[in-house]
């Protein structure tokens, strides 16, 4: 338990405790005295101090104010004074309708119960003010809670009513009133928003004055009854000002049982969109004075912040002409009327981040700017309960590009700014003035600037400049909405689009075994006649990038390609180095000649050679369009060539997710080949799919720095000490070995390994070369799915020994990455060098980047060799194998390793052999687990 001041207090703290327990005895026996004279009631039960005395561990609420909207407030009164002022503060309180909530010391309620029974009559709340307003800092644990158990037990005793909160003298707290008020069953310790200091003796103007100006929704108002006799003529007035701003006066327990309960930080949404980032250089950001949507929208903007009584006037004026607008307040005066920033959020403007204390943004230091931007968010969040719009508008208008990114870093990437503004924070600015400036400058997509200042004379003018602009035919929209409406109408007219660029494509990220056939351009009728039927014949639903004036001026071809199921995109055959504006017009007007001559809507745009710039997809992505397409397999003339080779070339290059090019005006002659291609992906276990099918049914590659384990392979600059497990036998008396894969093969090659291996129920550990993996990265992923071991052979498979320092880590980097990147996750963390060849040095070298387990091999069967026989393999293999065995085989195409596969694995069995992955033996995890 806390001891608030226990330190400085110590002697203190002995005297005021001892002082204490001498005052609440004294009162005990007063109290005996007093009833006991009166009637033949029992003498107050002080059997307390025998009990023990709880502590729940919990902390009673503390408020000082409610959470609402509702422009309500509520009353409260400290202390009793005599009958006399208590009995005229009452009258006056009913005068007005106005009901409150006293705070009572036990003792006073003790001394004149007829009051206190007085004051329930009249409809008012009693709580519990202490037992004779004591300072409770000076206290300990027992003493608080036996002092407020005392006063409840004495105000229920004389009332009837036990009270449900407690309040100190002076309104501060501590936690140890919180826990003792939890442990003795009482809502809440409740302090004030608004205490005007009547003990000050001032008068009941002044009171008044000072309730007026800090009055807020959801405010607690304080007054003591028995210090300021000023107290009682200051209820007139404080009623008046309610009623003239619109507020009225509830009980405290009505006012916190209607307010809402507010979200701590930290649970609400979007807390932290804002964040100290100190990487700010070319942070990317958007600044704008005004927006342009060719629909005579323009904004609202207010800046700053003002008293409750001003920013109400102001709603009230929006709300009466249905404005809605935008909002820029000062966090550090928001901190203090939270209630009010919600209330503006509830009543549908907007409201965005203006600094926590509205300094010159380009005088501060790169960590006070962001410090100002985060904290300001903060504070705007949780005073709306929800994230704030991320804009940003610097105080003054100050900013230049350096601020700017250091602003964007932290997550305020859109800076908004204003191209109309009146001056109106300057008070000697009239309301007519402020109007005619404002009516004078605005125009389409205008962000006018308005203050939220008290004395001012913006109120004044608001009405006339509202209903002056609307009668020119301008309307209202918030920032978001105006920022929307001129986005859509710049990608009318404008080159750039909004910057943002379309997907380039190659190929799709899946493990299926699925391609997509696609064709560019288009051949005469019976050419295409002939396509379309051997395309049904196989069932292949192919995809036709079509350029726009082919289509114009054979729309009877595009017609029958949608006729025959297939889709069609735009062809935009233009050189690569054209501008953007040419990239716009074309897939523009070849996007309107398909939807016109065939109906179809095209999302796909592809160049004539299937390369991109950056122009293009910026161009694309103007025009709506979802991908730029290129190729990982483009099909030329094959004249001259084998049926043999050209099989051999399709299969070689064949990649799950793959997309096959053929230039159809380029290529006639491909489509004799249609057949053969078609037979070569049957054969090797793949399907045909169009490519809308392709990219539905493939995956999100997750970013190199999104995947958990991507730097776990790191540059390390001293290796001496770098500790490394360097196998090349598992040493075990178990009948287990593990079958090992290295470099890289085609898709057919690994495919049927993977197969095999399938097959016989058969984990096995892949070391691949990171070169092939990144050409290739479905295959290497399909790898991964399927349970096998993906460890690390380099990038380039060069001679480890043969490389610096940091050329080998460089390559086991690289290739660390480039695996992640393709199997989406860490990879195992075990390396094996291209050739087993190694040396102390480079052992500490391959440790040092965080690969510590080196995996070598015992047997090795020399499957890489070509003239190899699968009987020699296999045999070799069943010659050296023994428990613990570590068996070395390749993934390369044109080897007998795939024809041996099936007997290693039989044999391995029939020997009493279990297989299993490299990790499983060593005892490490797959995949960083």
């Amino acid at each position: 338990m806390k001891l608030v001041g226990w330190g400085n207090r110590k002697t203190t703290y002995f005297v005021v405790a001892g002082a204490a327990a001498v005052l609440i005895g004294l009162l005990v026996l007063f109290l005996w005295h007093a009833v006991s004279d009166e009637d033949d009631r029992s003498p107050l039960d002080t059997s307390h101090s025998d009990q023990e005395i709880n502590d729940t561990g919990h902390m009673a609420q503390a408020i000082h104010d409610v959470y609402t909207v509702n422009k309500e407030l509520a009353l409260t009164f400290n202390g009793m004074a005599d009958q006399d002022r208590m009995m005229r503060l009452l009258d006056e309180l009913d005068k007005y309708h106005m009901k409150a909530s006293f705070f009572l010391p036990g003792m006073r309620v003790a001394e004149e119960p007829d009051v206190a029974q007085m004051i329930l009559n009249r409809g008012h709340e009693i709580e519990n003010n202490t037992l004779d307003q004591s300072d409770m800092s000076l206290m300990s644990y027992e003493q608080i809670y036996q002092d407020i158990q005392l006063a409840n037990d004495v105000i229920e005793r004389e009332t009837g009513v036990r009270p449900k909160y407690v309040r100190t003298r002076s309104g501060d707290y501590q936690e140890e009133i919180q826990l003792a008020a939890d442990a003795l069953e009482m809502e809440a310790v409740v302090s004030y928003t608004i205490n005007p200091k009547d003990r000050d003796m001032q008068s009941a103007v002044e009171i008044a004055a000072y309730v007026e100006k800090y009055m807020q929704r959801g405010a607690i108002i304080t007054l003591n009854t028995d210090v300021n006799p000023e107290i009682v003529g200051s209820i007139a007035y404080i009623a008046d000002a309610a009623s003239r701003r619109g507020y009225s006066f509830v009980s405290l327990e009505e006012l916190i049982d209607s307010g809402a309960v507010r979200k701590p930080l930290e649970q609400i949404p979007g807390y932290d969109a804002a964040r100290i980032n100190p990487n700010y250089a070319n942070a990317e950001y958007e600044l704008f004075d005004n927006l342009v949507s060719g629909r005579n929208e323009i904004a609202l903007t207010f800046d700053d912040w003002g008293s409750d009584a001003t920013i109400n006037t102001i709603l009230d004026i929006l709300d009466r002409y249905g404005v809605k607008a935008t909002f820029f307040p000062v966090a550090q005066g928001l901190q203090n009327n939270p209630n009010m920033a919600r209330a503006i959020v509830e009543a549908g403007h907007e409201v965005a981040n203006h600094t926590f204390s509205h300094p010159v943004v380009t005088t501060l230091t790169p960590e006070q700017l962001q410090e100002e931007v985060v904290k300001a968010h903060q504070i705007l969040t949780e005073a709306i309960q929800q994230q704030p719009l991320m804009m940003f508008r610097p105080p003054t208008g100050e900013i230049d590009q350096e601020t700017a990114e250091i602003v964007a870093a932290t997550g305020y990437q859109t800076i908004a700014m204003f191209d109309v503004t009146a001056l109106d924070w300057d008070a000697s600015h009239s309301a007519e003035e402020i109007k005619s400036t404002i009516l004078d400058q605005t125009v389409d997509g205008s962000v006018i600037l308005l203050h939220l200042h008290d004395g001012i004379h913006t109120i004044e003018a608001l009405p006339g400049l509202i209903e002056g602009l609307q009668g020119r035919g301008y309307s209202f929209v918030k920032l978001t909405e105006l920022m929307e409406h001129a986005e859509e109408f710049e990608s009318k007219l404008s080159e750039d689009g909004n910057g943002e660029m379309s997907r380039a494509i190659k190929d799709v990220y899946t493990t299926r075994k699925q391609l997509s056939l696609t064709f560019n351009g288009m051949a005469d009728m019976k050419t295409m006649t002939s396509l379309l039927n051997r395309l049904d014949k196989h069932g292949i639903k192919a995809t036709f990038f079509l350029p726009r004036l082919r289509v114009e001026k054979e729309p009877d071809i595009a017609k029958a390609i949608a006729d025959h199921g297939h889709k069609i995109e735009s062809s935009v055959p233009l050189p690569l180095d054209s501008s953007r504006k040419e990239w716009n017009k074309e897939i523009y007007l070849t996007h309107q000649m398909i939807q016109e001559k065939t109906g179809l809507e095209p999302k796909y745009v592809r160049t004539s050679s299937g390369e991109y710039t950056d122009d293009l997809r910026l161009a694309a992505a103007h025009n709506g369009m979802e991908a730029v397409i290129g190729a990982s397999l483009f099909l030329h003339n094959w004249q001259g060539e084998s049926e043999l080779e050209k099989r051999h070339y399709i299969r070689k290059y064949m990649n799950r997710g793959g997309i096959i090019a053929i230039d159809i005006e380029e290529n006639t002659d491909l489509i004799d080949n249609i057949d053969l291609i078609a037979q070569s992906a049957d054969s090797a276990g793949y399907q045909f799919v169009s490519l809308e099918k392709l990219m539905e049914g493939g995956g999100e590659r997750i970013p190199l720095e999104s995947i958990p384990g991507y730097a776990a392979a790191q540059y390390a600059p001293t290796v001496t000490e770098a500790v490394y497990n360097l196998v090349n036998k598992v040493d075990t008396d178990k009948k287990e070995v593990a079958l090992t894969f290295d470099d890289w093969g085609s898709d057919e090659t690994v495919t049927k390994i993977l197969n095999i291996l399938q097959q016989y129920n058969v984990k096995a550990s892949f070391f691949l070369r990171a070169d092939g993996v990144e050409k290739n990265p479905n295959l290497a992923r399909a790898i991964a799915e399927l349970g096998h071991d993906v460890g690390n052979h380099t990038y380039a498979h060069p001679i480890v020994t043969e490389l610096t320092a940091k050329q080998l880590q460089e390559e086991i980097i690289k290739a660390h990455q480039i695996i992640a990147e393709a199997i989406q996750q860490q990879p195992d963390m075990m390396f094996r060098p291209p050739t087993g060849e190694l040396n102390e040095e480079t052992l500490h070298v391959i440790a040092a980047t965080g690969y510590k387990d080196i995996v070598n091999f015992d047997v090795i069967p020399s499957d890489h060799e070509r003239n190899r026989s699968a009987e020699e393999i296999v045999q070799t293999i069943m010659e050296q194998t023994t428990n613990g065995s570590i068996i070395l085989l390749h993934l390369l195409d044109d080897t007998q390793t795939v024809e041996a596969l099936p007997d290693i694995i039989e044999g391995l069995r029939a020997k009493g052999y279990s297989i299993k992955p490299v990790s499983e033996m060593i005892g490490i995890s797959s995949y960083g687990d």
